[in-house]
C-alpha cells in the first residue's frame, strides 16, 4: 500500500489534526518506553535510578489508562464495553505499580500487577477477534446486550486462566530447582534496592 504522505503526520495541509489513533499510540510507546529505559539504567550503569522505576511504570499504566478511556468516543456498546474491560485492567496496574513506589518488596502486590499485565496482553487478542476476525466469520452485533454481558464473563475467565499461567510457572520453576537438587533461592539487597541471587541451597536428599 502506497501513501500519498507520511503517516504520522499531525496536522495536514488544511489545518486539519490527523492520525490520531497512530499518535496516541506512540505516546503510549513512549512512556512504557521511558520506564524499560530507566529500569535498564538501574539496573546496569546508573543503580541510582532504580528508585524511580515504579513511579514510572505507574505513569506508563496511567497514561494508558487514559488514552483507552477516550479512544471509543462514538463506539458500538460493545466495543465500548469490551475497551472498558482494558480500561480496568490497566487500571488494576497502575494501582499496583503506584503501590510498588512505597512497597518494592511486596510479593502479592507485584503478583497482582503481573496477573493484570498478562490479562491485558491476552484481552488485547480477544478484543481483536471479536472485532476485527471472529472464528465464525460472522461479526458480534455491537447493540446486542447479551454479547456485552458474555464479554463481561468472558474477562473473568481471562482473570482465571491468567492465574493457572502465573501458578504453572510457578509450580514448574519449583519443580525444575527440586530436580537440579536446590531446595530453596536465596537472595541478597544490592546498594540499590534491588535483591540479586546470592545463593541456592541444597536439598536435603542430597
Amino acid at each position: 500500500m502506497a501513501y500519498s504522505e507520511p503517516v504520522l503526520v499531525l496536522v495536514d495541509k488544511d489545518g486539519h489534526w490527523q492520525n490520531d489513533v497512530e499518535w496516541g499510540h506512540c505516546s503510549m510507546y513512549l512512556y512504557f518506553g521511558l520506564y524499560g529505559f530507566v529500569k535498564i539504567l538501574g539496573s546496569t550503569c546508573v543503580p541510582s535510578a532504580a528508585k524511580f522505576e515504579h513511579a514510572l511504570g505507574a505513569l506508563a499504566y496511567a497514561v494508558e489508562g487514559f488514552l483507552f478511556y477516550y479512544h471509543t468516543h462514538g463506539r458500538s456498546p460493545l466495543e465500548i464495553h469490551l475497551h472498558s474491560m482494558l480500561v480496568f485492567a490497566i487500571f488494576v496496574c497502575f494501582l499496583t505499580a503506584a503501590a510498588e513506589v512505597w512497597s518494592r518488596e511486596d510479593t502479592l502486590i507485584r503478583l497482582i500487577r503481573i496477573l493484570f499485565t498478562l490479562v491485558q496482553g491476552t484481552w488485547f487478542f480477544h478484543l481483536g477477534i471479536v472485532l476485527y476476525k471472529p472464528p465464525s466469520g460472522e461479526p458480534w452485533d455491537g447493540e446486542d446486550h447479551l454479547n456485552v454481558m458474555l464479554t463481561t464473563v468472558m474477562f473473568t475467565w481471562h482473570i482465571l486462566i491468567g492465574m493457572l499461567v502465573l501458578f504453572l510457572v510457578y509450580g514448574i520453576t519449583k519443580l525444575t530447582l527440586k530436580a537440579c537438587g536446590f531446595s530453596s533461592v536465596k537472595y541478597s539487597q544490592m546498594s540499590n534496592g534491588r535483591y540479586e541471587l546470592a545463593e541456592t541451597a541444597q536439598s536435603l536428599d542430597s
